[in-house]
């Protein structure tokens, strides 16, 4: 099983990925502080997973206390994705793509592997 993990800045979303097929998780307010507490009432009864992806704009604080945490109840490392200057037909026109929200890069790639023609995409998080 694959844990994908969204930590926005207010919101931690999960699903996993198990045998190739989509399963919901679902999602707790976070503070950097209190993540194992948290990460430790919402996954109690989670198996181990084999590897753990991290979309994160949290900031490092958080990312900090979530590998602690993690490496602890599963000895892992986690992934962290990050934004890249080109992907899967989708180019990104930052001078350095790794400052574009990797929220914005992933939200980009799944909607041009579902639709091919052109599209808009309406990204409203916290900041709004």
């Amino acid at each position: 099983m694959i844990l994908l993990l969204d930590a926005g800045n207010s919101r931690l979303k999960w699903a996993m990925l198990r045998n190739g097929v989509f399963e919901h998780g679902g999602s707790f307010e976070h503070a950097a502080n209190a993540i194992g507490e948290l990460a430790s009432a919402a996954w109690s009864e989670l198996e181990p997973p084999q590897t753990v992806l991290v979309a994160n704009v949290a900031g490092e604080p958080f990312r900090r206390a979530l590998n602690s945490w993690i490496k602890r109840r599963w000895k892992l490392i986690p992934e962290y994705l990050q934004s890249d200057a080109e992907a899967f037909g989708i180019r990104n026109a930052y001078r350095e793509p790794a400052r574009l929200g990797i929220d914005r890069w992933l939200v980009l790639l799944a909607a041009r592997e579902r639709y091919s023609g052109p599209l808009c995409i309406i990204d409203c998080g916290t900041a709004l």
